[in-house]
Order: C-alpha cells, then structure tokens, then sequence
C-alpha cells in the first residue's frame, strides 16, 4: 500500500472536511472525509508533512455502537471526533 503526503486540512465541527493530498509524481488531490476513510481501510497511510517534515501516520479509530463509526485521529483514542497536526488549510 502507498504512503500518502497530507499536505493540508479542514476540520469542521470536529470532523475532517477536506485533506489535500500528494501522491508519488502525481498532481495533488483533495479528497472529502470519506474517501480518506476508504483510503485508510484499503491500508494506505496517511502521513502529514509539514514544511517538508514527515510525521506520524493518521490513524483510522473504530468507536462500537449500534453501527460502528470512524474517526481520523493523530492518536488512538476512541473520541468521536477527527485530529489533525497544525496543517494548513486547504
């Protein structure tokens, strides 16, 4: 599977809105949230870089309930919200 440069981000009320991404020699790309959840099932990970400094994987975290939801965070936290490094804004 492919590492993947999040090169920006949009959190909005807790969940991710947008993530531009940077695939190996192609153009960037921006992606909703669920794309990025499909991209993290699939077994890609998703690798901020800030100012050219790559750093710890996101991480896709499972929280049970009567269906089970997702949440993109820097950590492995069951919080049922989405984190993002101090990426800018895309």
């Amino acid at each position: 599977m492919a590492d993947i440069l999040v090169r920006a981000g949009t959190l909005v009320d807790g969940k991710i809105e947008s993530l531009t991404l940077q695939l190996h020699k192609l153009a960037d790309r921006v992606v909703d949230r669920d794309e990025a959840i499909n991209l993290l099932k699939d077994g890609h990970s998703l690798i901020p870089a800030i100012d050219g400094e790559r750093h710890s994987a996101l991480q896709l975290v499972e929280i049970e309930g009567d269906e089970p939801t997702f949440f993109i965070r820097m950590d492995n936290n069951p919080t049922d919200e989405d984190s993002l490094p101090d990426l800018p804004s895309d």
